[in-house]
């Protein structure tokens, strides 16, 4: 699996960590563990670490994907802090992603560079 997906009880936190390559329909397998995983917790505000993935997405799949999120249950309600390494050969995806959200109005879905400042978002 690409992916390990724990829960943070003190700060009701689902953290998500990925590795390696991953294209459209792993990053939807891992969403739909991640949000079963956050409604067994009851968790509303989720951390997405993707510093040791590398996205292997076409500009339609990342177009598409704030309207995958939402058809998956991603609801306003939820905070998600996308954490990913500026440093990636497919940095662009990643500021692609982020446009996109911001376009759709996306307020509840940011993308960080630096952990520490996702956490402080998330605990906001």
């Amino acid at each position: 699996m690409s992916w390990t997906i724990d829960f943070l009880p003190n700060e009701q936190i689902l953290r998500v960590t990925t590795h390696g390559t991953m294209d459209l329909a792993l990053i939807k397998q891992m969403a739909r563990e991640a949000l079963d995983a956050g409604l067994a917790h009851q968790a509303l505000r989720y951390l997405i670490d993707h510093r040791d993935m590398i996205p292997a997405l076409s500009s339609e799949d990342i177009f598409d994907l704030p309207k995958i999120n939402a058809d998956m249950g991603v609801g306003r309600t939820m905070r998600v802090a996308i954490v990913f390494s500026p440093d990636s050969p497919r940095a662009e995806d990643f500021f692609y992603y982020d446009v996109r959200n911001l376009s759709k109005g996306s307020s509840n879905i940011r993308q960080f560079s630096d952990l520490q400042q996702a956490l402080d978002w998330l605990l906001t």
